[in-house]
């Protein structure tokens, strides 16, 4: 008897293994740490301190790789992009020497100029929002303020002064933190999807079928 629950659990043992492995197969849950703005990749420089120095290393290796191959170059929605616009600032200074033309500095080169500036921190510049955010210091909030990381990126995402490669950034932060960190609700949709199929509902349409289990989830979730 004692040999078959040893057995149990050896099995067990060997599954859950398995599975610890595939963490690292997978770059998700390091972006999605790296994204959130109370983290960042410092998360795991403080979490993993005692650790090996190359678990620090292949986390932010993986981020990145995952923000280059799949945000870094990718064209923004219509309704996000190009809204970028600094404000141009307004000289102070004065022209106190007669010799100096004012109107010698017209509209046209005054535009170019500012064409200029926005070359560098818009669209086409070498800027990189990945890099900018992990440099900065995590932003922490007040104890008892719940910080909804979906609302930060919405308002960055929507934020005329965030650059091009900022709203890439929060493109990728709503995608790494929707995914469910666990399979268990999924897994719960389709028992309950088959349960409202049934033999009698074979013709009903998905569309029907993702309504209702919609309203099922509201409800229970009140």
């Amino acid at each position: 008897e004692n040999d078959f629950i040893i057995a149990m659990i050896n099995n067990g043992s060997i599954k859950l293994g398995q599975y610890y492995r595939l963490i690292n197969v997978g770059s998700v849950h390091y972006a999605a740490i790296s994204v959130h703005p109370e983290m960042k990749l410092k998360h795991f420089e403080t979490e993993w301190r005692d650790k090996p120095e190359g678990w620090i290393a292949m986390a932010r290796d993986k981020a990145r790789q995952y923000w280059e191959k799949n945000f870094k170059h990718i064209q923004i929605p219509e309704q996000f992009a190009n809204s970028y616009a600094p404000t141009p600032q307004t000289p102070t200074a004065t022209n106190t020497n007669p010799a100096v033309d004012d109107d010698a500095d017209s509209d046209d080169d005054w535009r170019e100029r500012a064409a200029k500036r926005v070359h560098l921190t818009g669209e086409d510049s070498n800027e990189d929002a990945f890099e900018l955010f992990q440099a900065a210091p995590p932003e922490f909030f007040p104890p008892g303020v719940s910080l909804n990381v979906f609302q930060y990126w919405t308002a960055k995402l929507k934020s005329p002064s965030t650059t091009n490669s900022g709203k890439r950034l929060a493109l990728m932060a709503f995608t790494v933190l929707s995914v469910p960190p666990m399979s268990d609700e999924p897994e719960r949709i389709f028992s309950s999807a088959g349960a409202t199929l049934g033999k009698r509902r074979t013709a009903m349409e998905p569309g029907t079928l993702e309504a209702v289990e919609a309203l099922k989830s509201w409800e229970k979730e009140g």
